[in-house]
């Protein structure tokens, strides 16, 4: 494995600055991630505050949820060392992707626990790593399916649920039958044959059978690639833990009106700044979910109360909390209120995220000040692009670097294929066949002279010249169009792998092409090789 730095810069301008220009977005966020001296301050004001679930209260649940098919030696140390008092975590989350989504839900897994470990080491106390598994989320669409680049061209596996499109049922509540055991089915003839094959298929297999929900798969496979590092799962919709947030909802409920008031006045002050917003925020939005009827349902302000999109519902603040206290697990947070909730469970020293994620964490600032507590440090996850053997063979034969590969490729094909194939045998040959009818005039006449068949047998020959020169033209043509087309399908083929559809390749692709070439231990490398920046996106060569 050889890993090499490169730099892309973030397409989101708010991004850019809060890396490279932090000064520029200083009033949406808490801390310079550029100053890594301000971990040990983070650290110093979560000692001091107050309002914080009980620390035995949570490491309860989480040993519950852990149990013994998602508990390692590792884990239930760290689930001891967070019972001590100036323990801390990294924590970062994801939905629960098909077979765990696009490569970078790994990657979030290996900056965590490669931050926790750092921090441990410099701050001298216990730093943990934690995966909040966003199962309260009820989308569908985006965690059914995983992409593979596999016969040279990008194939969908996809999840099916039996479930209408726009479904709003959290997606740990969906449960699993037999569909599992289909997708391998398919996955089985998809994949080519390796000496990884049927060892990956087996394993997909085990942790297939008693899966009881999407979450739940995703849950086993993460414990089943990060436990040896102690990584903690949480999957926030499950029950003990929503009794355990009550208090937190309760303010939520209390407080929802300054709270929608102050994200939408953070939007609006954001966007004064020239910056575009992530997530754009409803006037009157109550930033929780209620779950009627199996399904989640958005609240929003109606007076003193409170009352659906439709506003076919109506609930009063005391019907609300009275719901809140007989069935907790019907409430959930959205993406506003889920960082605040992480914020109110863990003592969270710093928060593992992508670009798309530090954008809409802008406008969170005022809302962390209201509930009394700091945004915590926000920190890049780390970005890979991995390389195969047959595509590193490919950019040293075009001369192409990795970074023109993912942002450059279409152009450096344009200007490859005009530098290699300048000659236009149309025009060559017709040229050729010219001065082949030059020579020949002069030729033909002298032969008048001779014998009466002479000219005859000059032009037979010169027939025979042509049609060779017209044997020749058509193998040049057809050795142009074979080279043409072998080096558009290699470009296909480096498209296919470093900007899949458009985009980085950690946003497509799924771990399973990758272990079913590779094996498993390059991700226990990566894992294993530190790799944190703020800046680099690293290319691994495989």
């Amino acid at each position: 494995m050889r890993i090499e730095d490169i730099y892309l810069e973030p397409k989101n301008p708010l991004v850019r600055d809060y890396l490279n220009s932090f000064e520029q977005v200083a009033d949406f966020y808490s801390y310079n991630p550029s100053d890594d001296q301000l971990f040990a301050q983070r650290a110093k004001r979560l000692d001091e505050r107050n309002q914080a679930a009980p620390r035995a209260e949570l490491v309860n649940v989480l040993r519950q949820y852990h149990s013994e098919e998602l508990l390692s030696s590792q884990i239930e140390k760290n689930l001891d060392r967070l019972m001590e008092p100036d323990s801390l975590c990294v924590v970062g989350g994801q939905q629960a992707g098909l077979f765990t989504g696009p490569l970078y839900t790994l990657y979030k897994a290996i900056t965590l626990i490669q931050l926790a470990s750092r921090e441990e080491q410099r701050l001298g106390r216990p730093v943990l790593p934690v995966f909040w598994i966003a199962g309260e989320d009820h989308d569908l669409e985006e965690v059914d399916h995983i992409h593979l680049p596999l016969r040279k061209e990008l194939l969908k596996l996809q999840l099916d649920m039996g479930m209408d499109k726009g479904t709003r049922i959290s997606i740990s509540d969906m449960e699993l039958d037999h569909q599992l055991d289909e997708l391998l089915d398919q996955l089985t003839g998809m994949l080519p044959d390796t000496p990884h094959k049927q060892g990956l298929l087996q394993e997909m297999r085990e942790l297939a059978h008693h899966s009881s929900s999407i979450t739940h798969h995703f849950a086993r496979l993460m414990h089943r690639l990060f436990s040896p590092y102690g990584l903690i799962l949480i999957d926030s919709a499950y029950p003990p833990l929503r009794r355990l947030e009550v208090p937190f909802f309760e303010w939520l409920i209390n407080e929802a009106a300054p709270l929608s008031e102050g994200v939408f006045t953070t939007a609006g002050k954001i966007q004064a700044k020239g910056y575009p917003l992530q997530v754009e925020p409803e006037e009157r939005r109550v930033h929780l979910f209620l779950r009627e009827q199996g399904e989640r349902k958005a609240l929003y302000l109606d007076g003193d109360g409170f009352r659906d999109r439709e506003g076919d519902r109506y609930w009063s603040r005391q019907e609300l909390l009275q719901r809140l206290d007989d069935r907790p697990e019907d409430f959930s947070n959205n993406v506003v209120t889920r960082p605040l909730m992480q914020e109110y469970l863990f003592p969270t020293l710093a928060t593992v995220l992508g670009a798309g994620e530090i954008a809409y964490w802008a406008l969170l600032k005022s809302a962390f000040e209201s509930a009394g507590m700091d945004m915590p440090i926000l920190f890049p996850r780390l970005g890979v692009t991995l390389v195969g053997p047959r595509e590193e063979k490919w950019l040293r034969r075009y001369q192409i670097t990795p970074s023109a590969a993912i942002y450059q490729l279409s152009e450096k094909e344009q200007a490859y294929l005009a530098s290699q194939y300048q000659m236009d045998p149309v025009q060559t040959f017709a040229v050729i066949r010219q001065r082949i009818a030059e020579v020949y005039q002069p030729l033909l006449g002298d032969l008048s002279g001779l014998r009466h068949n002479m000219r005859h047998l000059g032009e037979v020959n010169q027939e025979r010249v042509l049609r060779e020169i017209h044997w020749l033209e058509q193998e040049v043509k057809k050795n142009l169009a074979e080279r043409s087309a072998g080096d558009g399908h290699r470009f296909k083929e480096l498209a296919l792998h470093f900007c899949p559809s458009g985009m980085l390749q950690e946003r497509v692709h799924n771990v399973l092409f990758y272990w079913n070439q590779y094996g498993e231990h390059w991700i226990r490398r990566l894992t294993e090789i530190p790799l944190l920046s703020k800046e680099s996106h690293r290319v691994v060569y495989l």
